[in-house]
């Protein structure tokens, strides 16, 4: 059964969407996480919920601009020698960074089968 879930700051709801924006891997975490503790934490400990559970969001990497290569922790890149940089992992969302910019506020989550 697909869920839809709603995560609200006060009455107003800042994601709505069955969380297809998160790869499969940790959606699955999540999905237990919210539909097990999400109905009966307080908001401090949900928003900590939702925040540990998006830890994979932040995660960056080295990589070569060069030869887009990517690097363990190295400031060169192993293939080409040129200079690495850093970038997140996964690619930016909307959807998730509404969560993060509002993480502090949130107050509830609904889960609705669709």
């Amino acid at each position: 059964m697909n869920e839809i879930y709603k995560i609200y700051v006060d009455n107003d709801p800042i994601y709505t969407g069955n969380l297809s924006e998160v790869p499969v891997f940790y959606r699955r975490n999540l999905e237990s996480a919210l539909k097990d503790w999400g109905d009966i934490l307080n908001k401090r400990s949900l928003n900590e919920l939702i925040y540990s559970t998006f830890y994979w969001y932040l995660k960056k990497i080295k990589y070569c601009k060069n030869c887009e290569t990517t690097a363990e922790e190295s400031e060169i890149c192993n293939k080409c020698g040129s200079d690495t940089s850093e970038r997140y992992l996964y690619e930016r969302n909307e959807n998730i960074e509404r969560i993060f910019d509002c993480i502090g506020m949130i107050t509830s989550v609904d889960i609705m089968n669709k």
